[in-house]
């Protein structure tokens, strides 16, 4: 289960049952980074409060990351903690 964006990363962060682990635990205050197929940054936000999932999901909707993803492989980050791809 995962939580689809606009930008096509789709999140695996948020846990689907209490033996997953929750991957926002510990990251709240992290970036959010958006990396492209070569892994090159396209996109980095700093939280302005702790990331909760939904506030997360909204960022990467956000139309400045729609058009930095623009259909291309992407993965996203919370620091350097993987929690999102496009190819999921």
């Amino acid at each position: 289960m995962y939580n689809s964006t606009e930008s096509g990363i789709k999140l695996v962060a948020r846990p689907t049952c209490d033996a997953e682990p929750d991957l926002l635990a510990g990251r709240e205050l992290d970036d959010l980074v958006v990396k492209g197929p070569v892994e090159d940054v396209i996109f980095r936000v700093s939280p302005s409060r702790p990331w909760t999932h939904d506030s997360i999901v909204q960022t990467l909707n956000h139309a400045d990351v729609v058009r930095a993803v623009h259909g291309d492989v992407a993965n996203a980050y919370l620091g350097d903690h993987w929690i999102g791809s496009t190819e999921i």
